[in-house]
């Protein structure tokens, strides 16, 4: 798995940042006031930034579900291979329902 480092950057937020698979450092900073920067550095040198895109909270949500719906897809089809014989149904748990 991925090694996500995180530093905290005071008066501004926090950085999240990880080197790809082929070596590219990718980051983000989340600043206190809500706005993300989503980073592209050197693999080299984390602090030097080849590009930055600023995210408002509409641009991190449709990221976020791009992003998070193949994941969550292919964890699926990961448990499907591991269950392979078993019948899984999905039941809607809700607060009227006796558990």
């Amino acid at each position: 798995m991925t090694e996500i480092h995180e530093t905290r950057l005071p008066g501004v937020g926090i950085r999240f940042d990880f080197l790809t698979h082929d070596g590219e450092r990718v980051g983000v900073i989340a600043h206190h006031s809500g706005r993300r920067e989503l980073m592209i550095c050197g693999a080299d040198d984390p602090d030097t930034c080849r590009d930055v895109v600023r995210l408002d909270e509409d641009d991190v949500r449709a990221l976020a579900e791009v992003l998070g719906v193949s994941h969550v897809t292919e964890e699926i089809d990961a448990m499907r291979l591991e269950l392979q014989g078993l019948s899984i149904d999905w039941v809607p748990v809700t607060t009227t329902s006796a558990c």
